[in-house]
């Protein structure tokens, strides 16, 4: 009987606990969701103010255009920010994004097989290409990594960014 009161005075305190964790990561995001929505609401009226404004024939008019435009350009940059914060990027899908980015740019250096024979450049090109295979062959063994989870995706980025930073012709 004191056991099952134990165990019960337990259950109770780890759902006050967790109940309460929870709520005050919902409240913590909350009055962000509220600003941005605010930001948002704030950024449209005054967007189309601007956009609704005549061309500027005068001085004060140009000066009033330019202050409602950089209002504007402020508010949209708030809302941008508190946005990035509330929805942060998740890192494995933006490696994934920089990875399948930086080989298509790869994929466009295929001209440099044509450029061999160029007297002037052509040990440029030579190397280019070397160096080309190389960062391929880098960025799928990351990539590999990356869908096996078999390594911390912080190692990924520097590794990538290493790769990416790696200059081809010089």
């Amino acid at each position: 009987m004191k056991n099952k009161i134990m165990i019960s005075a337990c259950v109770c305190l780890v759902i006050i606990i967790g109940g309460s964790l929870s709520y005050n990561a919902y409240a913590d995001n909350l009055p962000n969701s509220v600003k941005l929505s605010q930001l948002k609401n704030d950024f449209e009226k005054e967007k189309a103010i601007f956009e609704s404004m005549p061309e500027s024939k005068t001085d004060e008019d140009h000066t009033k255009v330019e202050k409602q435009g950089r209002k504007v350009k402020e508010l949209g940059r708030e809302a941008g920010l508190l946005e990035a914060d509330l929805n942060s990027p998740d890192p494995k899908k933006e490696l994934e994004d920089n990875i399948r980015g930086l080989n298509g740019t790869l994929a466009e250096t295929e001209y440099f097989k044509t450029r061999v024979d160029d007297p002037a450049y052509g040990e440029m090109y030579k190397k280019g290409i070397k160096i080309v295979e190389q960062k391929k062959r880098d960025l799928a063994e990351i990539e590999k990594e990356l869908k096996d989870n078999n390594t911390p995706i912080e190692e990924l980025v520097k590794r990538f960014e290493k790769v990416r930073d790696t200059k081809v012709l010089e």
